[in-house]
């Protein structure tokens, strides 16, 4: 192959990656208007991920997720969630979840997960993907971002890590830490890295008690909550 020839399709392959990147696919509410009003799209862009991140469990991340998922989900459209550890107890979703529109994926292997979000994020008519699975190597995040960009679909990713990545594939990088404030369970919500706007606007949202997965909750807990579902 000539340099020439070698040129034209490395220019291609940018013109056509640029045409996923470019798609608009639409803006969704996050669940929290308070979110919304930081962000500068005015919400989560269908077809971009998002990474929910927290230091510790129990901070939120996967209700966030969820509810971000469920309002993607409004139209009718299914939503896909990728449970690596088999922690996701679907009789904790709140009663106004959209279940019969959800379709949860156990696997038992890390090559099993990372080829399960692949293919969902890269399904036209999926509403959201939600991901619950240790990333180990950051570069597979690639091939999800540009899945998503492909097929539209909301990718919610749920990360528990002592630090954030230096890389980043996501539209949105949010950091969501329990608050002190009064009031019932509440959080922030930091917005660490966004590919618009500014990076580092904070809001504190509330979370109900009642609407708890079990994947944010001490392991312990799980036959408790399933007595008071």
């Amino acid at each position: 192959m000539s340099i020439t020839s070698l040129a034209q399709l490395q220019a291609q392959v940018h013109d056509a990656e640029a045409g996923f990147a470019g798609a608009d696919w639409g803006v969704v509410s996050s669940g929290h208007a308070r979110l919304d009003a930081v962000l500068s799209a005015g919400g989560l862009r269908r077809g971009r991920l998002v990474e929910w991140m927290a230091t510790a469990a129990g901070s939120g991340p996967t209700t966030l997720a969820l509810q971000a998922a469920a309002e993607a989900a409004r139209g009718g459209r299914p939503i896909v969630v990728v449970d690596r550890r088999g922690e996701f107890f679907p009789p904790a979703l709140p009663p106004d979840f959209p279940r019969e529109q959800l379709l949860l994926l156990r696997c038992r292997r890390d090559d099993e997960a990372y080829w399960a979000c692949t293919q969902a994020l890269g399904t036209s008519g999926v509403a959201a993907v939600v991901s619950l699975l240790p990333i180990a190597d950051e570069r597979r995040l690639r091939s999800w971002q540009l899945a998503a960009e492909r097929g539209g679909a909301l990718g919610l990713l749920v990360r528990h890590l002592p630090r954030q990545p230096e890389v980043c594939f996501s539209d949105l990088r949010l950091l969501v830490a329990p608050s002190c404030a009064a009031g019932g369970r509440r959080v922030s919500i930091t917005v660490l890295r966004a590919r618009q706007g500014r990076p580092g606007a904070m809001v504190e949202v509330a979370l109900d008690d009642h609407a708890n997965p079990v994947s944010d909750l001490a392991p312990g807990r799980h036959r408790e909550v399933a007595r008071r579902a």
